[in-house]
């Protein structure tokens, strides 16, 4: 049974592995490494592991060519709720409306 979370929008992709490859070094040349946190670039992970996640919902995980993983290494093991969990989706969306936008803010 594949999971659901009403709250995030399904994405379907399926880019070629030549289009893959043309994102993968254009990030590279934006972001030194492939990523923010060396502990998640691209030589700490086998080489055929996806280049990019583009969707998560509980423990699956969906790549830009559209395969379909399950959850383990790709988020250091740390995604304990799953991705997307409802509830966290929910208050996120709530606290966005309400103008929220992750800064610390003064008492007026």
């Amino acid at each position: 049974m594949k999971p659901t979370n009403s709250a995030v929008p399904e994405v379907h992709m399926s880019l070629s592995a030549a289009e893959i490859e043309v994102l993968h070094a254009r990030l590279h040349a934006l972001v030194p490494g492939g990523c923010h946190t060396y502990a998640k670039g691209d030589d700490q992970f086998p080489a055929d592991a996806p280049a990019f996640i583009v969707r998560g919902i509980g423990s699956h995980t969906w790549d830009a060519a559209g395969r379909e993983y399950i959850e383990y290494g790709m988020g250091l093991r740390a995604v304990t709720l799953g991705h997307a969990f409802p509830p966290v989706v929910e208050a996120a969306a709530a606290a966005l409306a309400d103008g929220f936008d992750g800064r610390r803010t003064l008492d007026v």
